[in-house]
Order: C-alpha cells, then sequence, then structure tokens
C-alpha cells in the first residue's frame, strides 16, 4: 500500500510464506464516515490453500492505518492451486450493510475456473456475520493457464449490483487480458420460498451433537464427550454457547458426559437435558438430569431418574412436565418405563399409564 511520499506501509502479521494473489477493497465498514481497508492474501502452504482477509481500520490519505483486525478466514473451497483471486464489497440486500465478494481463479490439472464466494454483513469488527454463500463459476471460462485477476462492482438493474472481472489468459503464443461482466448469484431471489443456507467464519470448537436456540437469542451447542472415549475417561465435558450474530464462544463447566442425552425446554425457557454417556460402546446411559439456565449460562444438577437413558426422547405436555421415554439403560437393556419430570416439584415420577413401552 503506497502512501503520498512514495513509501510503502508494511502490513503487520504476514503470516505466509507463499502467496498466490492478493487482493484489496475500500469501504466504510463501521458507517462512521472513515474508510477502512479490507486485504485478501491466498496462501499457498503444503497441500490445499487457503484465503485469508482483514481489516485496515482508519485507512489515511498516506496509506497508514489507525488499528488492525484479526486475519480471518474465507471459509470453504478452496484449490491446491490458485492463478488469480481478487475482492470487492457491495451492499447486495439492501440492508444499508456491505458485503464482501471474494474471487478466486482455482487451478487444477483439466482447466482452470473463476469462481466466487459472497460474505453476508461485513461489519465493523470484519466478520461476515451473516455467513458465507456457496461458491458459484463464473460461467464461459474456458481458460487454461491464468496469470492473475481481478474483480469490481458495477450498478445493475433492479438495484443489484453487478460484477465485474478481469483476467490475463496465458496460452503458449503470448497472453491477453479479458473482461466481462455478469449478474451475482446471490439465491435472493429465491430466499422468502426456499431459505440460504451460509457458512459461518468460525467452528464450535466441540462436535456439536446437541443445539438449541435460548430465548435469549443465543445458541447452546453441547456434546459433553463428543463421541471420543478419551474425553469421557478424562472427565473432559464440554459445551459452548454462541451469543448470536457476534463471532466467539462462551465456555460454561459441564459437570457430566451430555452425549446422547435427551432434550426439552421448561415453561420458563431453561433447558432439561437428561441421560447421557455412562460407558462407551456398549453404551450404557445415565440417570443424570440437568437444567441449563439461559441467563446465567450455567447448569445444575437435578435429581436422577429411576433409570439410565442414553439417546432418550423428551417430550414437552402441554401442563409444562417433560415425558423421558426410551434409551439405554445402565447396563445397556432399554428403558421401557417413561418418567415425567415436574417442574413444580422439580421431581421425577414413572408414567403409570401405559405402562411399560418397549421402544
Amino acid at each position: 500500500m503506497a502512501n503520498v511520499a512514495g513509501q510503502f506501509v508494511p502490513i503487520p502479521d504476514w503470516f505466509s510464506a507463499d502467496n498466490q494473489d492478493c487482493g484489496l477493497a475500500i469501504a466504510d465498514l463501521g458507517g462512521d464516515g472513515t474508510l477502512d481497508a479490507v486485504i485478501l492474501i491466498v496462501d499457498n502452504p503444503p497441500g490445499q490453500n487457503t484465503g485469508n482477509y482483514r481489516v485496515g481500520h482508519g485507512l489515511a490519505a498516506d496509506g497508514t492505518v489507525g488499528q488492525w483486525g484479526p486475519w480471518l478466514e474465507v471459509p470453504d473451497r478452496w484449490g491446491w492451486e490458485n492463478q488469480g483471486a481478487g475482492m470487492t464489497v457491495a451492499d447486495l440486500d439492501g440492508d444499508g450493510r456491505p458485503e464482501l465478494i471474494v474471487f478466486a481463479v482455482d487451478h487444477p490439472q483439466n482447466g482452470n475456473a473463476g469462481l466466487y464466494t459472497i460474505g453476508w454483513g461485513l461489519d465493523g469488527s470484519g466478520h461476515c456475520v451473516d455467513g458465507w454463500s456457496r461458491w458459484s463459476q463464473v460461467p464461459g471460462w474456458g481458460f487454461q493457464e491464468n496469470e492473475g485477476a481481478a474483480i469490481a462492482s458495477l450498478p445493475g438493474t433492479g438495484g443489484l449490483p453487478r460484477l465485474a472481472v478481469c483476467t490475463i489468459d496465458h496460452p503458449r503464443d503470448g497472453s491477453a487480458g479479458y473482461l466481462r461482466t455478469l449478474d451475482l448469484d446471490t439465491d435472493l431471489d429465491t430466499a422468502a420460498t426456499e431459505g440460504t443456507w451460509r457458512v459461518l467464519d468460525f467452528g464450535t470448537e466441540i462436535n456439536p451433537v446437541h443445539a438449541a436456540l435460548l430465548y435469549t437469542g443465543d445458541v447452546l451447542f453441547f456434546a459433553g464427550s463428543g463421541n471420543d472415549p478419551d474425553r469421557l475417561n478424562a472427565h473432559d465435558f464440554r459445551t459452548r454457547v454462541w451469543h448470536y450474530p457476534n463471532p466467539g464462544l462462551a465456555a460454561p463447566v459441564t459437570p457430566i458426559d451430555l452425549f446422547c442425552t435427551g432434550q426439552a425446554f421448561l415453561p420458563d425457557g431453561r433447558l432439561l437435558a437428561v441421560g447421557g454417556t455412562r460407558q462407551y460402546d456398549p453404551f450404557y446411559g445415565l440417570r443424570d438430569a440437568l437444567l441449563f439456565d439461559p441467563r446465567t449460562l450455567t447448569w445444575t444438577a437435578q435429581p436422577d431418574m429411576s433409570y439410565g437413558r442414553w439417546y432418550p426422547t423428551l417430550t414437552a405436555l402441554k401442563n409444562g412436565a417433560v415425558l423421558a421415554v426410551s434409551g439405554l439403560g445402565e447396563e445397556g437393556f432399554l428403558s421401557e418405563t417413561p418418567e415425567i419430570f415436574d417442574p413444580a416439584t422439580m421431581s421425577w415420577s414413572n408414567l403409570p399409564v401405559p405402562g411399560p413401552i418397549p421402544m
């Protein structure tokens, strides 16, 4: 990045030893009237490539940056070799927040491909808080070798910006430059009827066997040992809470192995989780019951059930009680007697009618 004095300002923490292109976009991400620089690099380590970007907040006319955000990964599909990349920003859904459009030239053995993905809801932290779309292919690419690429957005009809793509073709008899524009594949036209899937730029840190949307808007992930017998033996049980839509996870203490529990909400919004893993393969179930409080982000033990249950089914009843059925017991046999949890007395009772259920 050059400043008015003709000097280059180093971008800190440049971790890659071998790059296969970079990209730059300028936008006011914080909505405060100051410009920010978004930097893209394509890292070429042994094996599969990765794309990473970071935001330089407060870009001045001389090229200096007030503060740099962390490097963030562009998730999902990156080839082993790339021959060009680029990025641009544009508000694609009209909500006042820019989207980050990332482009890459994939270079497999059987001909190149131009691909792009969209990070939705690029905010001041640098995260695309609404996730990333699938990679879409630029039609009619047809190039075998490329020596770079760049993209930009331009106004389109109906308010949706279009994408401009420039690339250098490098056949055996010399290079040539090509430019085309195209409509972006955003899946916005089908979102109202079909919904959309987005890939987040961070993981859950655990194997999220169980998940629940809390009344606070947080998302609860819990897995106990997460299908890992070594974690069971080490009593290393884990829970995570995602404060949607912000990145980052809280890590509440998890007292038992909640792998393969059953779960249901109580009327007050607390989550009841019962059963779990007492032993791996053959699997034996626990008699434990826990409540998760969305306000304090804590698990608290409740009275045990009469029967162990590995992978039970829980159903909230209209009177606020919770029915627990099935699951493998403490010795590995099927627990056929249903039980009911009464939140008024915080106690369990066996269901007298219809009696044992062989399932």
